[in-house]
């Protein structure tokens, strides 16, 4: 049985979409949803989207914003995508896509506004990146790395366990445990990889060579 807000399974169940498309930030209890679910759902909703209108320009400074309007039968709705250094962040040599980012929240924001259940349900590209990139305390990720490793043993074979670790909801869960933590999950993901039927992964450690999801 899903454990979904009921609107929002209603509208998980009309567009076909899967219940691992959505998942909640533990802290908020906020429903997320994956961007690419939700443009499943604008093709199967027919949804039109006008050309974006430009608010905001530098993208050198990370700093974009533009209004899409979209159209699903006789409603329309629009919404804003941005992009600032408070909530768009790049690292290292990272490329940055302001412009592209500011795209795909604008559209996603439309898209749930179209179908119902904008406030209940965000776009993961909304996921703001932690203030301060300050690592999170011990204490309020305990409850995060205990979903981890029960969500981690729940796999049935080496091919689920690699799917499960570089899934963006994992990713994001990784994100606010301390990097001790991640590195004691990456070495149980290993050990627990030996147990599991299929083929073994290329390299020495199993999870090194997931270390980039």
């Amino acid at each position: 049985m899903s454990n979904l807000e009921p609107r929002i399974e209603a509208i998980r169940k009309e567009y076909g979409l899967d219940q691992t498309d959505f998942w909640q930030i533990p802290q908020n209890k906020q429903w997320v949803c994956k961007h690419a679910a939700l443009e499943v759902v604008a093709v199967k909703a027919k949804i039109k989207f006008d050309l974006p209108v430009v608010i905001e320009k530098d993208a050198a400074a990370l700093t974009t914003s533009i209004v899409v309007m979209g159209h699903m039968g006789d409603r329309s709705e629009w919404a804003t995508g941005e992009t600032n250094p408070t909530n768009y962040s790049i690292k290292g040599k990272q490329p940055s896509y302001p412009w592209a980012m500011s795209e795909k929240r604008a559209k996603d924001r439309v898209i749930l506004k179209l179908v119902g259940i904008h406030g209940l349900v965000y776009s993961e590209d909304e996921l703001a990146p932690p203030a301060d990139d300050k690592p999170p305390t011990k204490a309020d990720a305990r409850p995060i790395f205990t979903t981890l490793q029960t969500d981690m043993r729940k796999n049935a074979n080496k091919d689920d366990l690699r799917r499960w670790f570089v899934d963006p909801e994992v990713k994001e869960l990784r994100k606010q445990i301390p990097a001790d933590w991640d590195a004691t999950l990456k070495k149980e993901m290993t050990e627990f990889a030996a147990t599991l039927p299929g083929p073994a992964a290329n390299g020495n450690a199993y999870a090194d060579n997931y270390s980039a999801g």
